[in-house]
């Protein structure tokens, strides 16, 4: 699966990115991991809102998630939420 999402990041494919993190989530959606790759791929399209929305799946899923709190924080940053 790490090759596949490094081949779809290389081409910059960011909806195919978006397709297999959706379909990971529909399976099991306590999956912090892939709620991180979702806000990746709304990140890297300008979905500011929709990776802030993702991003808040990484940490509610895993809160000691560094990663996902900056994220999360940048997203809502970007898009003008400094309110949350």
């Amino acid at each position: 699966m790490q090759e596949r999402l490094a081949a779809l990041e290389a081409k910059r494919d960011w909806t195919g990115i978006l397709t297999i993190a959706d379909e990971a989530l529909i399976k099991d959606a306590r999956r912090p991991e892939w709620w991180l790759v979702k806000g990746y791929a709304h990140e890297q399209l300008g979905r500011w809102p929709l990776a802030a929305t993702a991003y808040a799946g990484t940490v509610q899923f895993n809160p000691l998630d560094l990663e996902g709190w900056f994220r999360l924080a940048e997203a809502e940053r970007k898009y003008g939420n400094k309110n949350k």
